[in-house]
């Protein structure tokens, strides 16, 4: 804990990055993925790291001063990893009253790749005669996989959509070569996660800084499942909503790997300037679902939680609103733009949703699409809607433009995701949410009103043992926000997302007369508090672990 305080004091005393961040404008730096790392939190990573090396297995020290070490920075940047590497190192050895020789230390223990040629040179004349290699570490063979000691750094964040854009091979060069990068739209800094677990020696260890979000994100299952397998995870310190870049938006985490197989995994959660610490077991980190880390009160509330139902997921199908990648142009705002009515569809943004609410009258939503979610032809949207026709033909510059062009040429009216639209518009009971929000927001759709992605609809399965409305008055009600909290990743103003991994995990109450209450009172029109307490009944939730959950 001490450890961690002081962590988070010099994080808020850290000066505005200067020197060799300052090459690259905020605009490049974010297109590469490169937030380079304050002083502070170099420090930790690389101190807690060493500590935990030096910790395991023995670790000779040469006559001529240094240890017989190998430590990596596969992303070494301007170096700063391996500078205070070598620096610690040198600490610890004069510390153990050992021959101390900072020289020899760079040349035999530290080892950067860096594939930007003007970096590398940085790092070249900050480590001095250390070996150093212009290369991409991800692709290469200079660094043998079993061959380090110790892994540091802070890699690339890059969707693999983005790294499409600025290096198109590179991206297929990575796709399937590691558990990482094997489906969806993966990031390059969880690729260098796994390879940095592939090149440690036995009782080696990993100490990178990367953003929290591959503990419960789809794509990075593969990647879970490899480490919950191999137990090499020892420590993950998440560093919630609190911002540690000084010019950008990340939500970021230090994970440290490697060592004997451990039991458990430490946990360290920064959650309104406080530390709250605990461990998870190794067994709950199995297979790809995302990772469930609550620790604390937050975790007795989650087991109580996951005594009481089923899951959302096994008994409502949950699905994301539709994207049209261009709001502006499909959002009509009154019928004075003479578009068709039978192409304008009542419409939820995830800030129209209001608890028990209704969906509002405008704007509306301009669908080119037939009930079965198939775009309309050019011609019989000419023929048959031509003021739909004239109105998307005014915007097309602006339509053409979506994605780099991606949608040019006749069908330039077309939904950039054109997702569940089928499912959204049947006239079906379902029930909405917001994709971003601080509480409990649901309500309730039997009209076929159109879900825009910001929002979420769901719509249970005929054996369901629960009703809509009770559903409703679920996720209207602080358990919402408690289970956030706990699973999901905090985002800054104290939102969560409502994300599908999320929702699907969320144990319903079982039947029980607390829970035809919740259902009632959500028809009735009654007020929050009332649903809410029924909610914490049919849960079977006390009062003190309601309120501090």
């Amino acid at each position: 804990m001490p450890r961690l305080c002081a962590l988070t004091l010099g994080l808020a005393s850290d000066a505005p990055i200067q020197g060799a961040d300052a090459m690259q404008s905020r605009t490049t730096r974010r297109a590469q993925g490169a937030f380079f790392t304050p002083p502070a939190l170099v420090a930790f990573v690389v101190e807690t790291a060493l500590e935990k090396r030096f910790a395991g297995s023995e670790v000779l020290w040469h006559a001529d001063g240094y240890p017989l070490l190998r430590i990596l920075d596969p992303s070494a940047g301007d170096g700063r990893f391996l500078v205070e590497a070598t620096r610690a190192l040198a600490l610890r050895g004069r510390a153990e009253n050992r021959p101390v020789n900072e020289s020899l230390i760079r040349q035999r223990c530290i080892v950067a790749i860096e594939r930007d040629p003007a970096y590398a040179e940085i790092t070249r004349k900050a480590l001095g005669d250390a070996e150093v290699h212009e290369n991409e570490a991800l692709l290469s063979n200079v660094v043998a996989d079993g061959s380090i000691d110790v892994v540091l750094g802070n890699p690339p964040y890059l969707r693999s959509i983005a790294l499409g854009d600025v290096d198109a091979e590179f991206r297929d060069q990575l796709r399937n070569r590691y558990f990482a990068t094997s489906h969806g739209e993966w990031d390059v800094y969880a690729a260098f996660l796994e390879q940095g677990i592939r090149w440690l020696a036995l009782g080696g260890v990993l100490g990178m800084v990367v953003p929290s979000r591959w503990w419960t994100a789809k794509w990075a299952g593969p990647l879970r499942s490899f480490l919950g397998e191999t137990k090499v995870l020892a420590s993950l310190v998440d560093f919630g909503d609190a911002q540690v870049f000084s010019d950008a938006t990340v939500y970021a985490s230090v994970c440290i790997a490697g060592g004997l197989p451990q039991e458990n995994v430490a946990i360290a959660r920064l959650r309104d300037g406080q530390w709250l610490l605990g461990q998870v077991a190794q067994e709950h980190l199995l297979g790809e679902d995302p990772w469930d880390l609550a620790i604390g009160t937050a975790r007795e509330f989650v087991e109580r939680l996951r005594s009481r139902g089923t899951c959302l997921g096994e008994m409502a199908r949950i699905a994301k609103g539709t994207g049209t990648n261009a709001d502006s142009v499909f959002l009509v705002a009154s019928a004075e733009h003479g578009v068709e009515p039978e192409l304008l569809h009542r419409v939820l943004r995830g800030r129209d949703v209001v608890a028990f609410g209704s969906p509002p009258s405008w704007p509306r939503l301009l669908v080119p699409y037939d009930a079965s979610g198939t775009l309309i032809a050019p011609a019989t949207l000419a023929a048959q809607y031509p003021k739909a026709h004239a109105y998307v033909c005014s915007h097309r510059t602006v339509l053409e433009a979506r994605e780099r062009g991606r949608f040019a040429g006749e069908r330039f009216y077309c939904f950039g995701r054109p997702q569940n639209l089928a499912f959204l518009q049947t006239r079906q009971t379902k029930v909405v949410v917001p994709d971003v929000t601080r509480d409990g927001r649901a309500l309730l759709d039997s009209e076929g009103t159109m879900v825009l992605d910001s929002a979420y609809a769901i719509r249970l399965f005929d054996n369901a043992p629960i009703g809509h409305e009770t559903l409703c008055g679920v996720l209207s009600s602080r358990v919402v926000r408690l289970w956030l909290q706990s699973q999901g990743v905090p985002l800054r103003g104290g939102y969560t997302r409502m994300k599908t991994a999320y929702l699907s995990a969320l144990p319903m109450p079982a039947p029980s007369k607390a829970t035809q209450n919740v259902g009632a009172l959500v028809l009735q029109g009654a007020s929050l508090d009332e649903v809410d307490e029924q909610v914490r009944l049919a849960y079977g939730i006390t009062r003190s672990l309601w309120s501090d959950g």
